[in-house]
């Protein structure tokens, strides 16, 4: 969200210092940026538009891991109950914490 946050205000700074028009800070208005800034302005976008899509990624990943780590408590609790079932849940519900460690940190 950090990086995002940095592209937009970038953008938004590259346009406003290289805009011909007082005030056009929010969007080129067409015909006062040059070629060149045009082009940067479209890598800004295409940044921009990749971060988010991360975002969103990691966004319905936890979504997903969340899911899974419920049913795995739930495994858990269920072959706690039944002593004759159990086998290496410890190590399942380690995996599972690990996984969603690392997914919150990015990894």
């Amino acid at each position: 969200m950090i990086a995002l946050n940095i592209l937009h205000d970038d953008r938004s700074n590259f346009i406003e210092c290289n805009s011909l028009l007082d005030r056009a800070t929010f969007e080129p208005i067409p015909g006062t940026l040059d070629a060149d800034a045009l082009e940067v302005v479209a890598e800004y976008d295409a940044a921009i538009a990749e971060v988010e899509g991360k975002d969103a990624e990691i966004a319905r990943l936890r979504v997903a891991l969340q899911r899974i780590t419920d049913s795995a408590n739930d495994l858990l609790n269920e072959m706690a109950s039944n002593p004759g079932k159990q086998g290496n849940w410890g190590g399942l519900a380690a995996h599972v914490q690990m996984a969603r460690i690392a997914l919150e940190r990015g990894e």
